[in-house]
């Protein structure tokens, strides 16, 4: 028997249900299928995973603007915390370069760094939410850039 795609799973969860409401659609929500009635395109927030219909901009991850923010939120504050020990890791290689004590933050930082991004990996897949890399393939395909 096979596995049902993402997006099999994403229109048996919107079959019959209608789009006023949320549909919880799970992890890596992003995708997006023709909807139900057959007109327009439907596609699962990134944040909360409730199904939402796409009308002008083909390029919306979220539901509404309270999503995009907690979302927005949650990686600004992700972002500070990850960032200097990323960046120490970086210096020293994962602690492979440098002076005895810079080493040994290098190795400290490079683990803290792996613990913290797979606690939030854990979050966000308890949550419901799609995963970084799942937005982040998303995001890209509808032209995001870094500045």
């Amino acid at each position: 028997m096979r596995a049902a795609s993402d997006e099999q799973l994403f229109m048996e969860a919107l079959r019959g249900a209608p789009l006023a409401a949320p549909v919880a659609i799970g992890p890596g929500a992003g995708i997006s299928a023709r909807a139900p009635d057959g007109h327009g395109r439907v596609r699962g927030c990134c944040e909360c995973g409730a199904a939402f219909r796409i009308r002008h901009g083909a390029g919306r991850l979220f539901c509404q603007k309270a999503c995009k923010v907690a979302w927005e939120n949650r990686y600004t504050v992700r972002g500070r915390q990850l960032m200097l020990l990323v960046m120490a890791a970086r210096e020293t290689r994962d602690g492979t370069r440098g002076k005895p004590a810079a080493k040994a933050a290098g190795r400290r930082a490079a683990q803290l760094a792996r613990d913290a991004m797979q606690q939030w990996r854990d979050e966000d897949a308890a949550a419901g939410r799609a995963s970084a890399a799942d937005y982040f393939g998303l995001a890209w395909a509808m032209g995001y850039r870094q500045r």
